[in-house]
């Protein structure tokens, strides 16, 4: 699939509508206990080579850990209910219409400091039309960048706790490590109607 395509494709039929960010998207209580359980010593994290699973020569620099929640719409996780919840709440904080689109895929990504500026692997996170929702468990460095049809960034935003970014899944987009925050975690929450067929998988 020609990546590069789908995504000027889709900004030239969207320019409006391409990004929205919203702070203290989840009450307190939610995103205390979210919070509390990623950064568990208990909690089961997954080692993964490269972020994106892009240019392996980078893996070195590239590499993170995630923990899948949920999986073409199958959930995967003993903590599936918490995190399936909290995606609930964000998605409603968006006004996203819970009657018409669901998550298909939520997966927990964790990134530790590299010391250096690490920029990822743009891509996109599936084949065909979705939305995809960013949330920052914590403050860190590591920006998030959304790019246009040449790969030159039109928007960064900063990770910041309770902080959650809502975009067309069919922008590149990359994750970037932070440079002296022990670590980077968020939780990306992919979206589609609730009467689509997915056919294809992903970690």
């Amino acid at each position: 699939m020609n990546l590069k395509k789908v995504n000027e494709n889709y900004l030239m039929s969207n320019e409006n509508k391409l990004f929205e960010l919203k702070d203290k998207v989840l009450p307190n209580s939610m995103s205390n206990l979210m919070e509390s359980i990623v950064i568990s010593e208990k909690f089961p994290w997954n080692f993964l080579m490269d972020s994106a699973e892009g240019n392996s020569v980078n893996s070195h620099k590239t590499y993170s850990f995630f923990h899948t929640v949920l999986r073409d719409s199958q959930p995967q996780s003993p903590y599936f209910d918490v995190f399936n919840l909290g995606a609930i709440q964000i998605m409603e904080k968006f006004d996203i219409n819970i009657s018409q689109k669901r998550p298909f895929r939520i997966r927990l990504a964790l990134q530790t400091a590299y010391g250096i500026p690490v920029v990822n692997t743009p891509h996109i996170d599936a084949p065909f039309p979705h939305q995809v929702i960013v949330y920052y468990f914590n403050d860190s460095e590591g920006n998030t960048f959304l790019y246009n049809e040449d790969n030159t960034i039109f928007k960064e935003v900063a990770p910041k706790r309770n902080r959650a970014i809502y975009f067309d899944g069919l922008i590149l987009h990359s994750s970037s490590k932070p440079v002296n925050n022990a670590a980077r975690v968020i939780m990306n929450i992919d979206i589609c109607g609730v009467n689509e067929k997915l056919n294809y998988s992903q970690k």
